[in-house]
């Protein structure tokens, strides 16, 4: 078994691990949302007269919305409130916003009534028990930022641990292709094309291409090993094979180049 095949097998077990603790995550920050939306039922969805046809209420986790109903067509909302919160090192909620939206009456109507009673009684229940709603929703956000934080920490740690695993894995693979390059070359074959036989075109300086790539070989490397002198033997239009030639060209644009036809490498 190769380095890289060994370091392959260490990633996908981290890319398991991290697919884990994302889905615990995910999980318990379902599991706030749903206890939210139920703190707000508590102490709001009891308040709705049931011989009110006017108006439905609508639960989010940090919100509620009047909406106002015309028999079975639920039609628009015209109030909202919404659990406020602010940042300080940790989430903490803090007020209930209220927002109405603006209507005009032609007429006064049981409509008009049902909806402005509404808003006054859900207002009141607001302002009375705010202080109570927050604490439950600040007791919420505690536990629940209790359980995620060594999550959050462990997934920070698995990702740093990826992006290393893919870094040495990216690596060697340009170790792997530079020792071959350098000695025998590398071929590409047309026929490992998906969708019919192909050859690639290198772009080896800026507007400068080479059509229909059969074989790529490194004749001379400079120092820092950043440029190399090439032999690339290509196939034309009725199969003839030339070669050819190419000075200082960049290893980096070599190096892209065959990872993005990997899949014709012989």
């Amino acid at each position: 078994m190769t380095r890289i095949e060994i370091l392959n097998i260490r990633l996908g077990e981290l890319e398991i691990t991290k697919e884990s603790i994302d889905k615990t995550i995910k999980d318990l920050y379902t599991e706030k949302q749903e206890k939210q939306t139920a703190i707000l039922k508590e102490w709001f969805e009891g308040g709705l007269d049931d011989r009110d046809t006017y108006v439905k209420l609508k639960f989010n986790p940090t919100s509620f919305e009047l909406f106002d109903v015309d028999g079975d067509d639920t039609r628009w909302s015209y109030a909202s409130f919404y659990i406020q919160d602010k940042w300080n090192k940790k989430k903490e909620y803090t007020d209930i916003e209220v927002r109405i939206s603006s209507e005009s009456y032609k007429s006064v109507s049981e409509r008009l009534i049902s909806r402005s009673t509404q808003i006054v009684c859900y207002s009141q229940t607001a302002l009375d028990f705010k202080d109570d709603i927050l604490a439950e929703f600040n007791q919420l956000e505690e536990e629940y930022d209790g359980n995620t934080s060594e999550l959050q920490k462990s997934l920070w740690e698995i990702k740093k641990s990826i992006d290393q695993q893919q870094s040495d894995i990216a690596k060697l693979k340009k170790e792997e292709l530079t020792s071959k390059l350098t000695a025998e070359g590398i071929e590409l074959d047309g026929n490992k094309n998906k969708g019919g036989f192909y050859l690639p075109s290198f772009e080896f300086k800026r507007n400068s291409i080479t059509h229909g790539v059969k074989a790529i070989k490194v004749l001379k490397m400079s120092v820092s090993g950043k440029t190399v002198d090439l032999e690339l033997k290509k196939r034309d239009w009725n199969g003839e094979i030339y070669t050819t030639i190419k000075e200082r060209v960049r290893m980096d644009n070599v190096i892209s180049f065959l990872n993005k036809n990997k899949e014709l490498i012989a």
